[in-house]
């Protein structure tokens, strides 16, 4: 079994995936991109944002460049690190108590994620009740469909 990932290596993966963000909003043509197609901009992003992680100094393998490749993607695009839980069939609920509790409901079993939703915030789950017809319950910081 693999090991966590340490505080610091956790903090220096964070630190960079940031940079990566950073570089790729400077380098974004925003009045070209606002004339294409939603998986035509996906598209191009991806393409640059490639350029970008191939260019990094850090030692990182192939696996590692895509990974965070896809989770800035996901991020500009989407919810972060929501996005692969919303788009598995097996869940039927996603449950963000606060930033370290992330549950799934799977099979009616609620399962604790380990994964931090540093990313959800009202704004999010505006978003999300948006694209899923939902309904945002704000007195009680509540998503509901």
């Amino acid at each position: 079994m693999a090991a966590s990932p340490t505080p610091s290596a956790r903090t220096d993966y964070s630190a960079l995936k940031a940079a990566i963000h950073r570089r790729l909003i400077q380098k974004l043509d925003l009045d070209r991109l606002n004339q294409l197609k939603r998986d035509e901009v996906r598209r191009e992003v991806g393409q640059i944002l490639e350029n970008l992680v191939a260019g990094e100094s850090t030692p990182m393998n192939l696996q590692e460049r895509e990974r965070l490749s896809l989770e800035v993607l996901d991020e500009v695009f989407g919810l972060g690190p929501l996005e692969k839980l919303l788009v598995d069939p097996t869940i039927s609920d996603i449950l963000v108590n606060n930033y370290k509790s992330v549950y799934i409901e799977r099979r009616g079993l609620l399962e604790l994620t380990g994964m931090p939703a540093y990313l959800l915030d009202c704004s999010a789950a505006e978003v999300l009740a948006a694209r899923d017809q939902g309904e945002l319950e704000k007195d009680e910081n509540v998503l509901e469909w």
